[in-house]
């Protein structure tokens, strides 16, 4: 009777361990980073940028923020969290879970695309021209009047800071050239439903700087975020126009890994940090000038 009763609980116990391998089995995931991904200590993209996940590492998911927009992984010996618009998720499982993920997969790619008909990253200089121009040429207005031809007034959702510093929702019209505005609205649509919630206090798109400039302003293909907040600098640090830029510290500023950057950048406009012989921190353009 002992050795049966023996028996009974090693089998038992061999059920339940093979349970629990099976529901682990069924429930591991890992992520993949489409690009270079800061790892926060927080799930929240103002946390501390604890390391970097590098483009195409993959980790193990840990577990999954209250709000399913983050998950947990340890990178470099630090543990964190990713948005999961920055990673590609898998779960290894059942075939039709697999087939569940694959579609889930599709549609977060799909997602992370420039919509057909909008200006996109990896847009060819001449695509960009014969959008704007109706040619392959590029070319300047001559004058005031003949840019503001092209020019057209949209709305776009904005988030704002009342006294107190909180949030709450409201709308900024902004003057753009009417071939890329569909994609400047699609723009600032992404950046109010962002999981950062940018605040955006002031903004400007198209403005005459005279017949010689070579201000993309004149076209009406850029676009200055908060001038104040995000200055530009000679590569000394001197302000030229705005006062600082304090990402991270100040809620008007841009910060580099931000959603602002990314999703401009989805539709091919260049951020003026990138220039060589000054950085212009509220700075989109078209045509990266």
């Amino acid at each position: 009777m002992p050795q049966r009763f023996k028996r009974v609980v090693q089998a038992a116990l061999t059920m339940m361990i093979l349970a629990v391998m099976l529901a682990v089995s069924a429930s591991a995931a890992t992520v993949t980073a489409t690009a270079n991904v800061p790892v926060r200590a927080k799930a929240k993209t103002s946390s501390t940028k604890l390391t970097t996940m590098k483009k195409n590492a993959k980790r193990t998911v840990l577990g999954t923020s209250s709000n399913k927009k983050w998950y947990k992984v340890k990178v470099n010996g630090k543990t964190g969290y990713v948005n999961k618009s920055r990673v590609k998720y898998q779960e290894t499982s059942s075939k039709t879970t697999d087939k569940t993920v694959e579609s889930s997969s599709k549609a977060e790619t799909v997602n992370s695309a420039a919509p057909s008909g909008l200006a996109y990253r990896g847009e060819t200089y001449q695509s960009r021209c014969n959008r704007i121009f109706g040619s392959s040429t590029f070319r300047r207005f001559t004058s005031a009047a003949e840019a503001e031809k092209y020019q057209v007034t949209i709305q776009i959702p904005v988030w704002k800071l009342n006294s107190s510093g909180k949030k709450y929702s409201s709308t900024a019209t902004l003057k753009v050239h009417k071939k890329i505005a569909p994609t400047v609205k699609q723009i600032f649509k992404e950046i109010y439903q962002s999981d950062e919630g940018f605040p955006i206090k002031d903004i400007g798109g198209y403005g005459w700087r005279g017949a010689g400039s070579s201000s993309e302003h004149n076209l009406g293909v850029a676009i200055d975020i908060n001038p104040n907040e995000n200055y530009m600098c000679d590569n000394s640090g001197k302000a030229l126009v705005g006062s600082f830029w304090r990402p991270g510290k100040n809620p008007y500023s841009i910060s580099p890994d931000s959603d602002v950057v990314r999703i401009f950048e989805k539709y091919g406009f260049n951020w003026g940090v990138n220039w060589r012989s000054r950085k212009d921190y509220m700075h989109f353009s078209y045509f990266g000038t």
